[in-house]
C-alpha cells in the first residue's frame, strides 16, 4: 500500500525476516512491469531463503543496508518525516509552489546526505516532465547537503529551464566536497557570479 513505500517499511523489512520472506514470495507473484518485479523479487527470495551458496553474501547486504537505514529506524528522526508525503517534486513543474528543505544543523552529517538525496529526485522529477516552465532551486551552503552527480544535474536542469543558485562560504569548500575537476565544471556551468567581501579565501578573493 502507498503508505508503507517509504524507508521506514524498509529498515522494517530488513529487521524482520519473517516479513521479508513474506514481501518477497507475495511480490514473487505481480504483475508490474510486464513481470520483471516478479523475476526480482524472487531472485532476491532464492538469495536469502534458497539453497543457491549465496545466503552469505545476501546476509552481509542486508547488514550492510540496516546501518545506511539506521536514521530510518523506529523512533530516529528521519523515520517520522519520511512516513508520509502527499507532494511529487514533478509538481513543481505543473503548479504555483515553494518547497523548503531545511537540515538541522546538530544532524547536519545524516540530514545532509539526505537533503541531497531529495535534490537529486527534485532533479530527476523536472527534467522527466520534458516542460521548459521555469523553476528556481536555492541552495544556502550547498556543499553542506551535497547532490550526487551535481555537475550532470546542472546541465540537464538548464535544458529544462531551472535555475540554480548556490551559495557557499568559499570555492575551496566545492572542491573538498566535490572534486577540483567538478569546481572547475561548475565555474564554467554558472552564467552569474557573486564574490562578497567577506570572503577570506585566497583562491576566491582571485576570482
Amino acid at each position: 500500500p502507498p503508505k508503507h513505500r517509504n524507508f521506514a517499511t524498509i529498515y522494517r523489512m530488513l529487521s524482520d525476516l519473517d516479513l521479508l520472506h513474506d514481501l518477497l514470495e507475495k511480490t514473487g507473484s505481480a504483475t508490474a512491469l510486464g513481470g520483471e518485479v516478479a523475476d526480482m523479487a524472487q531472485t532476491a527470495h532464492a538469495m536469502f531463503f534458497g539453497d543457491s551458496g549465496n545466503a552469505k553474501t545476501a546476509e552481509s547486504f542486508r547488514i550492510n543496508a540496516l546501518q545506511a537505514l539506521e536514521a530510518f529506524g523506529p523512533g530516529n528522526y528521519l523515520a517520522r518525516i519520511t512516513s508520509k508525503s502527499t507532494f511529487h517534486f514533478s509538481e513543481l513543474k505543473s503548479s504555483k509552489a515553494s518547497v523548503y528543505l531545511m537540515i538541522d544543523y546538530a544532524n547536519s552529517e545524516v540530514l545532509g546526505a539526505f537533503s541531497g538525496l531529495l535534490q537529486h529526485l527534485a532533479a530527476d522529477a523536472m527534467v522527466a516532465e520534458g516542460t521548459n516552465k521555469p523553476v528556481l532551486i536555492c541552495c544556502d551552503e550547498f556543499t553542506s547537503a551535497p547532490m550526487r552527480k551535481l555537475v550532470k544535474a546542472l546541465v540537464l536542469l538548464r535544458s529544462a529551464g531551472v535555475r540554480v543558485v548556490m551559495a557557499t562560504q568559499d570555492l575551496n569548500e566545492i572542491e573538498r566536497v566535490y572534486s577540483k575537476e567538478d569546481l572547475e565544471t561548475i565555474i564554467s556551468e554558472t552564467y552569474i557570479k557573486q564574490f562578497l567581501a567577506v570572503i577570506r579565501s585566497k583562491k576566491t578573493l582571485e576570482w
